[in-house]
């Protein structure tokens, strides 16, 4: 059960998404983006990033604050949100403390921006896990129960903005081979 307290903040949170989907448009992309950015100022990160895996390559489609020098895509492996996404599990993943982990020699931001706590939530679209929804901080963080059920609802969110733009991407090229034929 939630205290008083908690459950003001839930609701403060409940209504900042209804405000968020209000707002969005007929790209999902951007919505995407928006989502993982409401993510990223409501827990209070120093970095948000929606990761998902683009054929051999792992993406950032959704980013809030993250640095220039940032690489928004790379190989997969090492990364931290590559293993929320092969976990394949509706969890929340959080490892604290960093540079102390073997990520700190696999994961190719941990070191170079500071890193101290990664909390990762699986996107899923369909049936199979396809992204990762990450919040990361340069201090020591421990979600609490309402950050964790905030992650699962935008991560649920995104899922449904992936298969949007899966069924405008199909329907583009089903447009193109009419045209051509």
């Amino acid at each position: 059960t939630l205290d008083i307290t908690e459950r003001k903040r839930a609701e403060e949170r409940l209504v900042k998404i209804n405000e968020c989907f209000v707002d969005f448009g007929p790209d999902p992309s951007e919505n995407i983006n928006r989502l993982t950015a409401l993510c990223g100022e409501t827990l209070g990160a120093t970095c948000a990033l929606y990761n998902r895996l683009d054929g051999e390559m792992l993406c950032s489609l959704g980013q809030w604050n993250a640095p220039p020098d940032y690489d928004p895509v790379d190989k997969p492996e090492g990364h931290i949100c590559y293993d929320v996404i092969q976990r394949g599990k509706d969890q929340i993943f959080v490892i604290r403390n960093l540079p102390e982990t073997p990520y700190a020699q696999t994961d190719p931001n941990v070191v170079p921006y500071g890193l101290q706590t990664y909390v990762g939530w699986p996107v899923k679209f369909g049936d199979a896990y396809v992204g990762s929804l990450c919040v990361v901080y340069q201090h020591d963080y421990v979600p609490d129960e309402v950050d964790k059920r905030f992650m699962e609802i935008i991560a649920s969110a995104i899922g449904v903005e992936e298969e949007r733009r899966q069924a405008e991407d199909a329907l583009r090229e089903a447009e193109e081979m009419y045209k051509t034929l």
